[in-house]
């Protein structure tokens, strides 16, 4: 179980450059938000539903070509290919990227499971400014506990390192 951003892209770099694309007053929203939240005055939550009401009416496919110009950590296809090699499970997860975007770095690294935040489209692609459901959801940590289980992991030993990794992930 891998996370995504400040793991295996630079952190907040995704959403630097989708802001870039949306002009200077959203970019400059975008930063706000993000450092609200790293100082600890925002949760996760509150920045997320900032950010992405900040991104509305952007198209998902422009959001998949900025996150494709997104440079990963060098020689992250050769550690995957090891990893996969052991034959292990690989699974990427993400409290801050659309589902969608997590699902094309998957794709290229050869994941088996993604999980992000799930975004709320228009019937044109379009993001409606609204986040539909977190990674942080008790549902997608069982969803990932499921994965541990199917591997012969111990499910608690999961569980307990997906818990450290929300707490981790800032305030709440």
């Amino acid at each position: 179980v891998f996370d995504v951003e400040g793991v295996l892209i630079p952190k907040n770099m995704f959403f630097f450059k989708v802001g870039r694309t949306m002009g200077l007053l959203k970019l400059i929203q975008i930063l706000l938000y993000g450092f609200l939240y790293e100082i600890g005055v925002f949760s996760l939550e509150k920045v997320l539903r900032g950010v992405f009401k900040a991104a509305k009416g952007q198209r998902m496919q422009n959001l998949l070509c900025v996150f494709d110009q997104i440079p990963a950590t060098p020689r992250l296809q050769s550690f995957f290919a090891q990893i996969k090699g052991r034959d292990y499970r690989i699974a990427l997860i993400s409290s801050g990227l659309p589902t969608v975007v997590v699902k094309r770095l998957a794709d290229c690294l050869g994941a088996e499971y993604a999980y992000g935040i799930d975004v709320g489209l228009t019937e044109y692609g379009e993001l409606t400014g609204r986040p539909v459901r977190a990674i942080i959801v008790a549902g997608s940590v069982n969803d990932v506990c499921h994965l541990c289980r199917s591997t012969a992991r111990r499910s608690s030993r999961c569980r307990s390192m997906l818990r450290s990794s929300v707490a981790s992930a800032g305030p709440q």
